[in-house]
């Protein structure tokens, strides 16, 4: 657990860079603007569309520029090498870094679900919390899905285009209704934000779907990193 902590504790410090803040800082002002534009034009549909942009366009971009931050030579990011070195487990160090940035996501992520209901709908409306709720999952979930597939495929082939490449395919394949789109987190996602089913697929087997990926990348991960 202390080499977990270290880990944690290590990611945690990046954000004290001025250049990782202002880039969140303008990701979030950005989807504020979109948000506020989307409700000025179509009032009805501002909320669905804010959303798609975040899951379809926000969550991979930031998942493929933090995966493409990591050097291609060992597997440990941000100087983890040297604690290893020094006596930390090596596993330990890396899942704490992982989760140091998931968790961060998590909260930037659900902190744009929010923004966007408050520039999209009404301060009164009932629902905001339940909306707040769902969408933030649909975000958590999509989140999951492309961290763990993106940090799963750096352990299996180093090259950053591949990266590139996945993302590209999860475009191009999974925007279609077809049984190759089935394999692809961005088909079940537009599922579930009221977009054209997979396959004839529910949104409760879509979301199945996106929990078996979530799954099966995590544990690539997790099994990544050896003591």
């Amino acid at each position: 657990m202390k080499s977990v902590r270290l880990g944690f504790i290590r990611y945690l410090s990046c954000w004290s860079d001025v250049r990782v803040a202002l880039l969140v800082f303008a990701a979030l002002l950005a989807f504020t603007s979109l948000a506020r534009f989307e409700y000025h034009h179509a009032p009805a549909l501002a909320l669905d569309r804010s959303l798609n942009a975040l899951v379809g366009l926000g969550v991979p971009l930031w998942a493929l520029w933090s995966c493409w931050r990591r050097p291609t030579d060992c597997r440990l990011p941000g100087g983890l090498d040297l604690m290893s070195r020094h006596g930390a487990n090596r596993r330990g160090l890396a899942l704490g870094y992982l989760a140091g940035r998931w968790l961060t996501a998590t909260f930037v992520l659900a902190a744009m679900v929010a923004l966007a209901l408050m520039h999209t709908g009404s301060p009164k409306d009932p629902r905001r919390v339940h909306d707040w709720a769902t969408g933030t999952g649909i975000v958590i979930l999509a989140m999951l899905v492309y961290f763990g597939s993106l940090e799963a495929l750096m352990r299996l082939n180093p090259r950053r285009l591949a990266l590139g490449g996945y993302l590209a395919l999860d475009f191009l394949l999974g925007s279609g209704n077809g049984a190759w789109a089935l394999a692809f987190p961005r088909a079940h996602l537009r599922s579930l934000l009221g977009g054209t089913e997979v396959l004839s697929l529910s949104p409760r087997s879509s979301t199945l779907a996106l929990c078996l990926l979530a799954t099966l990348a995590l544990t690539c991960v997790a099994g990544g990193e050896r003591s």
